[in-house]
């Protein structure tokens, strides 16, 4: 029966693969102007190496302006295309720059395929698997940002945001600190790939802060929030052009406030969930150590000082969000909560620039 499973697996990623490589039937070419600039930017990291990458100020992107590249980029995309190329050449399977990066878009939807398999699996079976990962392949959105060429952050993105939430199920299920530690490096490879990482960092926070506030609460859960909050974040801090973002934005917050329900925030919701899961976390071991005479006594204690604590965390972050003209959100954030965010800005800003373009021509003709 699980051999059964696993041929169905490979035949829905190679039906996967070949739906998304057609494109390639008359010619193998990178489509669009931002995967034209990551192909560019892949040539100049196997040519000139990793340190003169993070170093590279481009003198011919936003002419005549020019741009820091190592520090402004996610790097996921590039550095993994580039690792690719060159493991297949040390295997002397000498392909080119860009036949690799047509390709890698393909190639990590079958992967993507694979972590819905797997993440499915492990909530509901592995008929659910096959069915959730055969719908995913079907997504006309996904094939659109998957197909040969297309080669943009959504290429490796998809896959590592799919994975990162699987192993943080896997690690809720089995306590597993190995699985725990796995979770952090996968949102860290997610943090390098694409900005969308922001979602992981507050979905995550709002279902350990739910499982906290409906009685759920277990040493699992600690084990699964705590290392992808305090590992990840650190790691997110690795990122250039994250940076200390992944302390000081609001969209970090949460997950640190659960923290010490689990810590605190380091996305926006970060820092909330993590305080708030600690916090659950000491006083359940507590109650243990205690008798409950003892314990009303130290409760009482813990709440007063938690509560002068929690009035001057909140008095800086008040002080630090009303000193930011964005409240300490990022653009992309304010455009899904606020539609009207982006209008009077500049089409050039626009985060999808050549729709916007597009959009504001048929509207003036």
């Amino acid at each position: 029966m699980e051999q059964l499973q696993l041929t169905e697996d490979m035949t829905l990623d190679r039906k996967m693969r070949r739906m998304r490589i057609k494109v390639i039937k008359y010619e193998s070419v990178i489509h669009e102007f931002d995967p034209y600039f990551n192909y560019r930017v892949t040539q100049f990291l196997t040519k000139n190496g990793i340190y003169d990458f993070w170093n590279w100020f481009d003198d011919r992107t936003w002419y005549p302006l020019g741009r820091v590249i190592g520090g402004t980029v996610y790097p996921g995309l590039t550095l993994t295309a580039g690792t690719l190329w060159w493991i297949l050449n040390s295997l002397n399977i000498p392909l080119s720059v860009e036949t690799v990066c047509v390709f890698t878009a393909p190639t990590f939807s079958a992967l993507a395929a694979w972590a819905t398999y797997l993440l499915t699996k492990e909530v509901k079976g592995t008929g659910a698997g096959l069915t959730a990962a055969a719908l995913l392949a079907m997504v006309p959105s996904y094939i659109s940002r998957s197909v040969a060429g297309s080669y943009d952050n959504e290429a490796v993105a998809i896959f590592a945001l799919i994975f990162t939430f699987y192993l943080y199920i896997k690690t809720l299920n089995t306590g597993s600190l190995f699985y725990a530690t796995l979770n952090a490096l996968a949102y860290f490879y997610m943090v390098c790939s694409w900005g969308g990482y922001t979602f992981i960092i507050n979905l995550i926070p709002m279902h350990a802060l739910l499982c906290i506030v409906t009685g759920r609460y277990s040493p699992r859960l600690y084990i699964a929030y705590a290392p992808l909050v305090i590992l990840g974040t650190l790691l997110a801090a690795l990122v250039p052009v994250v940076g200390f973002n992944a302390v000081m934005t609001s969209e970090h917050f949460a997950s640190f406030l659960v923290m010490f329900s689990i810590c605190a925030e380091i996305s926006d919701g970060l820092v909330q969930v993590f305080l708030i899961l600690n916090v659950v976390g000491l006083v359940y071991y507590i109650k243990g150590m205690l008798t409950p005479k003892m314990f009303k006594v130290a409760v009482t204690l813990v709440v007063s000082a938690g509560l002068i604590v929690c009035c001057a965390v909140v008095a800086v972050l008040v002080a630090l969000v009303a000193s930011s003209p964005t409240k300490g959100w990022s653009g992309r954030s304010l455009s899904l909560l606020d539609p009207a965010f982006d209008e009077g800005r500049s089409a050039a800003l626009s985060p999808i620039t050549g729709e916007a373009m597009q959009s504001r021509e048929g509207e003036k003709w």
